[in-house]
């Protein structure tokens, strides 16, 4: 497995396409695809990577044999870095990628000089939830996140304090 930061036009076209892939599968269990395809829509496209990057956002690809995989995103600077848009392919899921990427995001992190990492992630999702548990991540509040569809998330927003 490798990490490599995507900040190419490319970079965003190939995270756009894994997001097409990836998202409505990965949400298939929880809402209707049209959410899964809005969420898409509104944030994992190479345009909207491109302007997140433009505000200082950092992604970074995973590959897996080769070739990408999935990808993360770094939002913040200071003390306070968010984490989004963490997915992985389904067929490379299990296979210790979220783990070997959450060691990475630890470390990017620190080197950022962030004290704190912040997420959401949705309360149903028992595989995230539990793996950002194992890495030290708590449950800081339960927050509804409201759609511009008008759908509505009920999300964990989950905390991890890094020692410098």
């Amino acid at each position: 497995m490798r990490i490599i930061t995507a900040d190419t036009a490319d970079h965003f076209d190939l995270i756009e396409g894994l997001a097409r892939r990836i998202v409505p599968d990965f949400y298939a269990p929880f809402f209707e695809r049209a959410t899964a395809e809005y969420l898409v829509e509104s944030g994992h496209t190479a345009a909207a990577l491109a302007a997140q990057a433009g505000k200082g956002d950092r992604h970074f690809l995973i590959e897996g044999e080769g070739r990408p995989v999935g990808y993360f995103s770094l939002a913040g600077e200071g003390e306070r870095i968010l984490l989004s848009h963490f997915y992985v392919l389904r067929e490379y899921r299990g296979r210790g990628l979220g783990q070997l990427a959450m060691d990475f995001i630890h470390r990017e992190v620190t080197a950022m000089g962030g004290r704190r990492i912040e997420l959401y992630v949705l309360r149903e999702n028992d595989a995230a939830v539990g793996l950002y548990r194992k890495n030290g991540f708590v449950v800081a509040e339960e927050v509804l996140t409201r759609l511009g569809n008008g759908a509505v998330l009920e999300d964990f927003l989950m905390r991890k304090e890094i020692e410098n």
